[in-house]
């Protein structure tokens, strides 16, 4: 099953045979965006208990305010990378293919 999904889904078998330059940039891409992914995931909920724990802990109103303002903060920018990551990772196979396709226009082919 595990062999299925990896060339389901490796970039590198997709590549263009006539154009072997780029396949060293799919297979990096293959292997870094989920541990990219994961250790984000990772750095955001600790970082997320650091900041919980800061607030917890907060005697005076504004330090209270201050730890909640940086908690959202974090919380709302681990979203936004989380995102952009698995956009790129979504959107990695119709870039490559733009990238192989030599035609004019193909960019609007991608969809």
């Amino acid at each position: 099953m595990l062999q299925f999904l990896s060339k389901k889904f490796l970039l590198a078998d997709a590549v263009n045979e006539d154009n072997n330059a780029l396949t060293p940039i799919y297979t990096a891409l293959d292997i870094i965006l989920p541990v990219a992914l994961g250790l984000i995931l990772l750095a955001g909920v600790i970082y997320s208990v650091v900041l919980g724990t800061q607030y917890s802990k907060a005697i005076t109103p504004e330090e209270r305010d201050t730890a909640r303002k940086k908690l959202i903060n974090a919380v709302i920018g681990f979203v936004i990378v989380i995102i952009l990551v698995a956009l790129l990772w979504v959107l990695k196979d119709p870039l490559m293919r733009a990238m192989n396709n030599t035609q004019t226009g193909a960019f609007l082919q991608l969809f």
